[in-house]
């Protein structure tokens, strides 16, 4: 068991005990011995809570939900409230790997947020804002809430847009390829816009066999 007096400077200190000393031999003691001599009040503190650090995951709406058809609001002021939610979306996003894009609307929000995480690390957008496409791209393309299908959707190549950071600080990013496929198809379903919208030859492909869906069954599911 680690001493208390590992814990206590003042006492080190009358003990005239070398700082370098008392510190290798706090670094021996487990953390469960630490945690033993340690104030309740410091053990109740929110960061030490394990049920405050939970991922917030939130349930992503599926398509047939009507709130993936409506327009989102702007944030306008980030406050408080609207950086949970940010945050809830980042865990969202990393709960599961392979995920690119989530946005607001998705977990039932309606407000103009986004997070992205291309391969190259997460990007934040709050109320972003289309300045610029060039070029095209065509290409399969998916969604977090209609899992398991693919579609061939065409894009521009090239976007430039506006945006706020959590900080309220306006910057201007621009995104090519894959980068500029998941800016446009997110900021998509800010304005009530599914990327089965865009499906060249009216044809979904599932993931797995590659076999053909009804497109217009998924339409209508889309639209209720």
């Amino acid at each position: 068991m680690c001493s208390p007096l590992l814990l206590n400077s003042a006492l080190l200190r009358q003990m005239k005990f070398d700082p370098f000393d008392a510190l290798w031999a706090a670094l021996e003691c487990t953390f469960n011995d630490l945690w033993a001599h340690a104030p309740s009040a410091f053990k109740e503190h929110n960061i030490y809570n394990q049920e405050a650090n939970k991922v917030a995951e939130k349930e992503i709406l599926p398509f047939g939900d009507p709130v993936l058809r409506k327009k989102a609001r702007p944030v306008g002021e980030i406050t408080p409230k609207m950086l949970r939610v940010l945050d809830d979306m980042v865990d969202t996003l990393y709960a599961e790997d392979g995920r690119a894009g989530l946005a607001a609307p998705q977990i039932g929000i309606l407000r103009r947020m986004i997070v992205m995480d291309c391969g190259e690390g997460l990007i934040e957008l709050i109320d972003p804002e289309i300045l610029e496409m060039n070029g095209e791209q065509i290409g399969p393309e998916a969604c977090l809430s209609f899992p398991g299908y693919t579609g061939i959707v065409k894009r521009a190549n090239d976007v430039k847009i506006k945006t706020l950071t959590r900080m309220g600080e306006t910057v201007y990013l621009e995104g090519h390829d894959y980068l500029a496929r998941c800016i446009q198809h997110e900021i998509d379903h800010l304005n009530g816009i599914l990327f089965i919208d865009h499906v060249e030859e009216g044809q979904l492909y599932l993931n797995q066999s590659q076999q053909k869906a009804d497109l217009m069954a998924a339409l209508k599911l889309s639209w209720k």
